[in-house]
């Protein structure tokens, strides 16, 4: 037996991620409009290109997984936020309610009407002196 060699225990080194990070399970969608910075905005379309490559999914695809899998993350780890979550999940529960249904929907506004345009007539020739 060879004593000059140690033996290896525990766990062996994770391998080296060679896909994105962001594949996961899909989840349903609500749509959102975010504003951020040009240097940002550079590096997200950088990043949805090599990942829409890799993964072989079209880009808007890659783009819904990515915010989701890094907002998901960056809520993990806000200690703050998961302190007072519970508080505004219900908040926010008991704001989008429906209403009752002994409560009469509120009226309808009345259907537009459609107007035709008119095509007026040339206007009339003016002589040549400054009228």
């Amino acid at each position: 037996m060879d004593t000059t060699t140690p033996s290896r225990r525990g766990r062996p080194p994770a391998p080296v991620p060679t896909m994105p990070l962001f594949l996961g399970a899909a989840r349903s969608r609500v749509k959102r409009e975010i504003a951020m910075s040009a240097a940002t905005s550079r590096e997200l379309d950088s990043y949805i290109d090599w990942a829409s490559a890799r993964a072989m999914m079209p880009g808007d695809e890659v783009l819904v997984r990515i915010f989701d899998h890094a907002l998901v993350e960056y809520l993990k780890k806000d200690a703050a936020w998961q302190n007072d979550r519970a508080d505004f999940i219900d908040r926010g529960a008991t704001k989008s309610t429906p209403p009752k249904a002994d409560t009469a929907p509120p009226p309808a506004a009345p259907a537009r009407q459609e107007t035709k345009s008119a095509v007026l007539p040339p206007p009339p020739p003016t002589s040549g002196k400054g009228a």
